[in-house]
């Protein structure tokens, strides 16, 4: 991986996204 902390804000923006629709 590189930097968990982004892949942890990606997952909250796909769920977030999830969530919206």
């Amino acid at each position: 991986a590189g930097c968990p902390l982004q892949m942890r804000s990606v997952r909250l923006w796909i769920t977030g996204t999830n969530v919206v629709e």
